[in-house]
């Protein structure tokens, strides 16, 4: 919407793309951060693997560009139940893109000084050994649990006293967005894509720099002004603002911007005709 020239993002993460060649694989990320004289840029990260460099991909012949966001599902307004949990929820598949391993050694820093918190990691995957070991290597066992996906992931949420993501890559970040929406503060530790459109505008909270002591800092800043009750309202503030941001993604927002879209390109067609 608004035109080719200030739309701000497509965003488009295929961090599963494969291309093949011969019998190897490389994965290839695209994160597209503008639109340029009418054309879908798609940037990459340049990976090389038997020679082969991506290093873009142009769409051509775009003319209009209407940015239709994921969405989520409509919440009632936040309860502020964050203010009375110990929890750190985490979501998300077991691999490395998803850097949980990151998140476990930062948390390990911060609980040294509120041993009474929990972090839970909902998810399965290929890294699942090699983060119970990490686990075990850092003495956190006591705190720190690697659980199935849940079918009920929402209750977790609503009961946490905040979420943190520590995913490398995300182009939107659901759990973000569902966190928001239900009035849990959240960390990221890095500010790709989906943390640009979500968690911009003081919304919540972004790491000063994407590594472990850098999160560790922000969770322990969080964890003290919730274990005070957050007597100066700075993350009930935060709170607030992203859930009336979640409401602009909201599974309403996104189906009426999908009708008027296709009625007007059905307009079009007729008048064509």
């Amino acid at each position: 919407s608004g035109g080719a020239r200030s739309c701000h993002t497509m965003a488009m993460d295929l961090q599963q793309r494969q291309t093949q060649h011969g019998d190897r694989r490389h994965h290839t990320r695209y994160e597209t951060e503008t639109i340029q004289n009418g054309r879908v840029v798609l940037a990459s990260n340049s990976p090389t693997n038997g020679g082969i460099t991506v290093t873009r991909h142009v769409t051509d012949h775009v003319k209009t560009v209407i940015k239709i966001p994921n969405f989520i599902r409509n919440q009632p307004a936040p309860t502020m139940r964050f203010i009375k949990s110990q929890t750190i929820v985490a979501c998300g598949s077991l691999v490395e893109p998803k850097n949980f391993a990151d998140l476990i050694k930062a948390f390990q820093i911060s609980v040294n000084a509120y041993p009474e918190w929990s972090l839970e990691i909902y998810g399965r995957g290929p890294q699942h050994s090699e983060l119970k070991k990490l686990i075990a290597e850092l003495a956190v066992g006591r705190s720190v649990s690697i659980l199935k996906p849940s079918s009920n992931f929402r209750e977790h949420l609503l009961n946490a006293a905040m979420h943190v993501s520590s995913s490398k890559f995300e182009s939107f970040g659901l759990t973000l967005a569902e966190a928001m929406s239900y009035g849990v503060p959240v960390v990221s530790q890095y500010n790709h894509l989906g943390a640009k459109f979500l968690l911009d505008d003081g919304r919540e909270q972004l790491a000063d720099l994407p590594n472990v002591q850098s999160v560790a800092d922000l969770i322990s800043k969080n964890m003290g002004m919730i274990e005070k009750g957050d007597p100066d309202n700075v993350l009930r503030r935060q709170v607030e603002k992203a859930y009336l941001f979640s409401k602009t993604i909201s599974d309403e927002k996104a189906l009426g911007l999908w009708k008027d879209t296709l009625d007007q390109g059905l307009q079009q067609k007729l008048l064509a005709e």
